[in-house]
C-alpha cells in the first residue's frame, strides 16, 4: 500500500481500519502518529550552561571573552504540501493557542512561530532532525543558532475535536517548556 507524500517505511505506518481514514490520509498524505507514543523530549547539541563572564581585571586582555548565547524559542508546526482538514486544524488551533497566551513573548522575539511544508526545497532536514513521524507541533529551544532541545506536542491530535482541551493543553506544555 503506498500513501501520497510520504517517505516512511512500511514498518513505521500505523495500521488503518477504515477505508474512509485510509482515503483521507492517501490523498492528504498525513499520518497520524502511532496511538502510543508519548511525548517525546530530546536534547541536539546540549551543552552545559554557560558560565557567567569573568569580572574585568586591571589587566589587559588580548582574548575574547565568552558571552552567553542568547536563547529563543520557536513553535514549529510541520507539515506536507497536500493536507487535510485535520491538519489544517491543528495548525490553526495551535498557531491561535500560542498567539493569544504568548503575545508579548511573540512580539519581544522570545518565541516565534513557524508553519513550515517540510517538502519544500531545503526543508528536508527537519524530518531527521525532530525525527517527525507525521504532520507535528514541535517546540524548540536555541541557544544561539544551536539546537539546545526540543519537544513534541502529539496530544494535537488527539485533541483536535476539543478546541478547549487542545487550547489548554498547548499553552501548558509550552509554559513548562518557557520556563525549563
Amino acid at each position: 500500500m503506498h500513501y501520497v507524500g510520504t517517505r516512511y517505511p512500511s514498518t513505521r505506518r500505523p495500521l488503518l481500519a477504515a477505508g474512509a481514514l485510509l482515503v483521507m490520509l492517501a490523498v492528504c498524505g498525513c499520518e497520524r502518529p502511532p496511538g502510543a507514543r508519548s511525548s517525546t523530549t530530546a536534547s541536539r547539541g546540549a551543552t552545559s550552561a554557560e558560565a557567567d563572564p569573568p569580572a574585568p581585571t586591571s589587566q589587559a586582555v588580548t582574548t575574547t571573552q565568552p558571552t552567553k548565547l542568547p536563547r529563543k524559542y520557536i513553535a514549529y508546526y510541520f507539515h506536507r504540501t497536500i493536507r487535510c482538514p485535520t491538519c489544517l486544524s491543528i495548525e490553526k488551533q495551535s498557531h491561535e493557542a500560542i498567539e493569544a497566551a504568548y503575545s508579548g513573548e511573540l512580539s519581544a522575539g522570545q518565541l516565534e512561530w513557524h508553519a513550515v511544508n517540510i517538502e519544500q526545497p531545503g526543508h528536508e532536514h527537519f524530518e531527521l532532525d525532530f525525527e517527525l513521524q507525521s504532520q507535528s507541533l514541535i517546540l524548540v529551544e536555541m541557544k544561539g543558532a544551536q539546537v539546545a532541545r526540543w519537544k513534541l506536542l502529539p496530544k494535537v491530535w488527539e485533541l483536535v475535536e476539543d478546541p478547549n482541551g487542545f487550547q489548554e493543553y498547548v499553552v501548558t506544555e509550552v509554559a513548562e517548556f518557557l520556563g525549563g
